[in-house]
């Protein structure tokens, strides 16, 4: 099992941060450079998690999302620890561009066949933040 921090504020990535431009009668699809930096510096964290050679077995992927806490979350009825997050943005447009820029822990996105996503409010006093785990699925019965 590989499980790790990264210390930055989630961003939704609808199409996985790709626009559609037609050139000469044809679409042609590119990443935005937004989308591009930002798995960049996923990809940057999680280098020293890496496997020395890409996974080849089914996979269980679980990613918690921390976002950032609205001040109307900061009174003293509400939990000081991180609570869900039920607003914009979605999870899945969070999880396609994370699970791209991890994409050299296995050998293809295919592989995942257990997935878990969650996002959460920050707890008062933290920072927002990506909490990733990776591990090898053996059985159904895990």
């Amino acid at each position: 099992t590989i499980a790790f921090c990264i210390p930055i504020a989630p961003m939704s990535l609808q199409m996985a941060g790709k626009r559609l431009q037609i050139r000469n009668g044809k679409p042609i699809f590119f990443k935005t450079k937004k989308a591009s930096d930002y798995q960049k510096i996923i990809n940057l964290y999680s280098i020293k998690y890496k496997p020395s050679s890409p996974w080849d077995c089914a996979l269980r992927l679980e990613i918690d999302y921390f976002l950032e806490r609205p001040i109307r979350l900061n009174t003293k009825k509400t939990p000081q620890c991180p609570i869900p997050h039920t607003k914009r943005p979605d999870l899945d447009n969070l999880q396609k561009g994370t699970q791209d820029a991890l994409r050299d822990f296995w050998l293809d996105d295919s592989q995942i066949a257990d997935l878990a996503i969650r996002k959460f409010y920050v707890a008062t006093g933290q920072q927002p933040s990506i909490k990733i785990k990776i591990s090898k699925l053996e059985s159904i019965n895990e």
